[in-house]
């Protein structure tokens, strides 16, 4: 398996070589950079839910009980989450991890992304949830029930690892619900 994960230290390291696609083919350069080997790190696609959720093609799974580790590259690191299957709708918006407030973290190469995070449940509203990127507030969302939205906002990381903290600012239901992640260069 010559694929690389988020964090390895062939991410961002290789040249242009003058191939346009790695051995997947994924468009070169990839998430930070050209990175070394046949494999370009694509950009990243999480799908929350339960652990018997199906998964959204091309998506990774996360779970309330996917905690990050730097082996795995991503996972929660504050919080104490839950998840749930409505059963119903398309394999992205069926699911969904929840927390009053918590923090999702990615370990990526140093530089600007595009984050796009997709909110909303089939069975219940959730309003007020605050949405931070690298500490820094850049949206309140609300959804009434069977609502789902979709917001996109550009962050810079220096630090090596893309943190996502969820807060409830209020609202009648206490909990922020995310159904996906995606992070790709900005």
């Amino acid at each position: 398996d010559f694929h690389i994960r988020a964090g390895s230290a062939a991410s961002g390291a290789g040249v242009d070589a003058g191939i346009t696609a790695d051995s997947d083919g994924e468009a070169r350069p990839g998430l930070g950079g050209f990175d070394v080997g046949a494999d370009e790190l694509a950009p990243l696609r999480f799908d929350f839910g339960t652990p018997a959720s199906p998964v959204e093609p091309d998506f990774t799974q996360v779970t309330h009980a996917t905690t990050f580790t730097p082996e795995r590259g991503f996972g929660w690191t504050y919080g104490t989450i839950a998840s749930r299957d409505r059963g119903t709708g398309d394999l992205l918006h069926r699911d969904l991890c929840f927390t009053h407030t918590g923090t999702f973290a990615v370990a990526v190469p140093d530089g600007r992304y595009r984050v796009a995070l997709f909110m909303g449940d089939a069975a219940a509203g959730h309003g007020q949830m605050a949405v931070f990127l690298e500490n820094q507030k850049v949206a309140v969302v609300s959804t009434a029930g069977n609502e789902f939205v979709a917001r996109a906002f550009e962050t810079a990381v220096s630090d090596g690892q893309l943190t996502v903290w969820l807060n409830d600012e209020g609202g009648a239901d206490p909990n922020v619900v995310i159904n996906a992640l995606t992070i790709e260069p900005a």
